[in-house]
């Protein structure tokens, strides 16, 4: 159950006391209480960002990962600052792509050359692609993790090869289809794929993807696109069509947190 107000000044009390001692076991402790939105609102109550930093240090790179990327931006700019780069890069490494060049954005720009060089090769090339485009595009905001299957496969081909999705299939809710040049023909719910006949080819039952967001659209548009069309995730193609990516709601909430702070 979600943490109350007071339940969090309790941890904010007990978090200053740990970090005075420089007792970090407790800190982990504590913090395996929480889910990482309620670690992230106890460090956001902090505003130390060098401390905060001492505490992501502490946790495991994956919580760690999570949770410095719902600080605050305005906080989570200062906190990178207090973390080396070997322990950047753990973080890098436990995040989608679209997390990933933003948290590399959020660097130094001399910082950036040394942690991209320890990044694997492919997964270096997809986040150097994303901070490439324009901050205010669509193409700087999208994910390249877009679940994706062949639209000349029959529905048992592609059952057999849902495995390469691994633990993130439950979390799968739409499939795109593309042609052999990767072209987007269509998508379709993966509950499809267990009522259908195992011999239809996926080009045949899918549904025609209503909207469609071109890589260089204005993410403000993008953002107001989800709001007009209730939807929670878009796939982004290129100028030939091409399924590139795609962006997710809460893409476009930070998009809209971003521009409220602005404003």
């Amino acid at each position: 159950m979600r943490k109350g107000e007071n339940d969090i000044e309790k941890y904010m009390e007990q978090l200053s006391e740990y970090l005075e001692n420089g007792d970090f076991k407790s800190i982990r402790d504590m913090l395996s209480e929480l889910s990482d939105d309620e670690i992230a609102e106890l460090l956001d109550k902090t505003g130390n960002a060098e401390n905060i930093a001492k505490i992501l240090i502490s946790l495991d790179s994956e919580l760690a990962a999570d949770v410095i990327m719902l600080l605050y931006p305005e906080l989570r700019s200062k906190v990178v600052k207090y973390i080396p780069a070997t322990e950047i890069v753990k973080f890098i490494e436990n995040l989608p792509s679209d997390d990933a060049a933003d948290l590399v954005s959020e660097l130094e720009d001399e910082q950036i050359p040394e942690i991209l060089e320890k990044l694997p090769q492919d997964y270096r090339a997809e986040i150097e692609e994303l901070i490439s485009h324009p901050e205010e595009s669509a193409g700087a905001i999208m994910a390249h993790e877009v679940e994706s299957l062949p639209g000349n496969y029959s529905v048992a081909q592609a059952i057999a090869d849902l495995v390469r999705f691994g633990n993130d299939i439950e979390e799968i809710f739409q499939i795109f289809i593309t042609d052999d040049d990767g072209k987007l023909l269509g998508a379709m719910p993966i509950q499809r794929l267990l009522v259908s006949s195992p011999a239809s080819k996926l080009s045949d039952i899918a549904d025609k993807v209503e909207v469609v967001v071109p890589i260089d659209s204005d993410r403000e548009f993008v953002a107001d696109l989800f709001r007009r069309k209730d939807l929670v995730s878009a796939p982004v193609v290129d100028k030939d069509n091409k399924l590139i990516g795609r962006i997710t709601i809460d893409d476009v909430l930070d998009v809209v947190d971003e521009e409220a702070s602005e404003d």
